[in-house]
């Protein structure tokens, strides 16, 4: 969160936001704080037409997660750039699902992207820590002097820790897509299942069930998959975004948008495929 905080503060007082509706619920939060205290308004959005159609003079963000958190939906970064830059206005990409292995907002035209590193780059839920890029020198040199002023700074063995595993992403990626890829077709086929979202590539995995007052026995049942908040580890981990990573949001706003309370969350490690799906079978067969 302190990357986003970082990218948001160098814009002024009062600054106005457009931003896809859904999206983490940490950042739901920091915005939903920041609006009431008058240091930004915003404008939310469930669709890129929706998006693309509120950008205008008075915008000075327009700020989306690709894919979302957690339905997984993916927007257009160049088309949304382009109508962000015809009005001059600044995009900000949150990129963690996708780490730039399987994409990189600057090329498409993001003025600022932000990761959660303590996510996939770093890849082992060992490590907080955050990252913003840019490839502007004047929004860089505001970035910098924020930073500079304010500390939110790795220390050297959190770096260390960062940089380590960056040395593996493309390996770790590559496996967690190609294992979420069967976990998938898996899924599809389980009559305990009745959606999933994936877009193809990733670790990360949304899936709604069919009986959702079976979801406390189905985290509970499982053995390999961890119940717990993060992603982008090497290990599989399972999260319930109700009650978890989005408690915050109100049912009435997450229900709105889709965010339904049939929904379970995965990020899919790079432990053995057959592994997972039969810890899956079990928890969701039982």
């Amino acid at each position: 969160m302190s990357a986003i905080v970082l990218a948001f503060e160098i814009f002024p007082v009062g600054a106005k936001v457009v931003a896809a509706r859904d999206l983490y619920g940490g950042s739901f939060r920091w915005f939903n704080d920041k609006e009431r205290e008058g240091r930004f308004s915003f404008e939310y959005t469930n669709t890129e037409a929706e998006l693309l159609a509120a950008i205008s003079d008075d915008t000075d963000i327009v700020y989306i997660e690709t894919p979302t958190n957690p339905l997984m939906v993916e927007f257009d970064i160049e088309k949304v750039a382009n109508a962000a830059h015809a009005k001059g206005v600044k995009l900000i990409v949150d990129n963690t699902f996708y780490s730039p292995i399987y994409q990189n907002p600057i090329p498409l035209g993001a003025d600022i992207v932000v990761h959660s590193a303590t996510k996939y780059l770093a890849g082992h839920n060992d490590v907080l820590a955050g990252v913003v890029i840019t490839n502007d020198k004047e929004t860089y040199d505001k970035l910098f002097y924020n930073l500079n002023t304010t500390g939110p700074t790795l220390s050297p063995f959190d770096s260390y820790m960062l940089m380590r595993g960056l040395k593996t992403l493309k390996l770790r990626m590559e496996k967690s897509t190609e294992n979420a890829r069967e976990i998938v077709a898996f899924l599809e086929k389980l009559p305990a299942v009745k959606e999933v979202l994936y877009t193809g590539k990733g670790g990360m995995i949304s899936f709604r069930v069919v009986d959702e007052s079976k979801i406390p026995d189905i985290i509970n049942s499982l053995d390999i998959i961890t119940f717990a908040e993060s992603l982008g580890g090497v290990e599989s981990l399972i999260t319930y975004p109700r009650t978890q990573t989005h408690a915050d949001i109100p049912e009435e706003v997450r229900l709105s948008y889709g965010l339904t309370n049939d929904l379970l969350r995965l990020s899919i490690g790079i432990e053995d495929v057959e592994d997972l799906i039969d810890d899956l079978k079990h928890a969701l067969e039982a």
